[in-house]
């Protein structure tokens, strides 16, 4: 299989994965017309309460409402066995999250991660497979960032694709996508909200808000230089700022 054909595949695949309370008209599995769960509620249940008893930090990765139910319901049966609040559980991705979801995961002081980039790959592909309603609010940041209690991280979920900062914080601030036009304009957020999530949120979701997320006495020197503003210029035009340098340990290591 070629690359090209490869990633549309991969797309396709994408799409098709979550789990949702209701029904969807395009299902691509008739036996299974909601989506399936990665892992069944007994085993998840089994995995966190553990998880909770040792102190570990829980990421669950919820594409869907009934997969974000799956969840919750998962780390409140952990919470009863040693409480979490305070550990940073995280809902990464909270795709297609409900106003009835905030209560049950601030009571628990959980974190929310957004990764914009995985609607903009996949919009045009979740249109098809879950309808255009739903796709519109499958990533809905500004909810995030007026509902959440804690502070929201950005990231791109291909740590290793081109998926660069500054188009996550292009397609935060314009709902833009690739090969769908703009999905969910109502939940746009503005620039320096997106640089926040995508420095102190994820520094933070990480317990690495000390030395990470800003520039600051006694924090690692690790930044880019850019050639302009995101938060100056035309929402439309911060995907083509340009990084003209890179710091690591507040050492040159590149420039352009």
């Amino acid at each position: 299989m070629g690359a090209s054909a490869g990633h549309q595949a991969g797309r396709r695949r994408g799409c098709r994965a979550g789990y949702y309370r209701e029904p969807f008209a395009f299902a691509d599995d008739p036996n299974s017309p909601r989506g399936k769960p990665a892992a069944s509620p007994s085993n998840l249940a089994a995995f966190c309460a553990e998880a909770a008893r040792l102190g570990w930090q829980v990421g669950a990765h919820c594409v869907g409402d009934a997969a974000i139910d799956a969840a919750l319901t998962a780390f409140e049966s952990a919470d009863q066995a040693a409480p979490i609040r305070g550990l940073r559980w995280t809902l990464i991705h909270m795709m297609l999250a409900r106003e009835d979801h905030w209560a049950r995961a601030n009571r628990l002081g959980l974190i929310v991660t957004a990764q914009q980039p995985l609607l903009y790959t996949l919009a045009e592909g979740f249109r098809k497979y879950i309808g255009p309603e739903r796709t519109r609010n499958l990533e809905p940041l500004s909810m995030y960032l007026s509902r959440s209690e804690q502070p929201v991280g950005g990231g791109s979920d291909s740590p290793v694709t081109p998926f660069q900062p500054l188009l996550g914080i292009w397609s935060s601030v314009t709902r833009q996508t690739h090969g769908a036009g703009v999905q969910g304009a109502d939940w746009k957020i503005g620039a320096e909200q997106a640089l926040r999530m995508y420095t102190l949120g994820s520094a933070y979701a990480a317990f690495e808000e000390d030395r990470k997320g800003s520039i600051m006495p006694g924090k690692l020197a690790d930044m880019v230089v850019l050639d302009a503003d995101p938060c100056q210029v035309e929402p439309e035009a911060i995907r083509d700022i340009r990084v003209v340098a890179t710091l690591v340990g507040g050492k040159v290591v590149h420039e352009a």
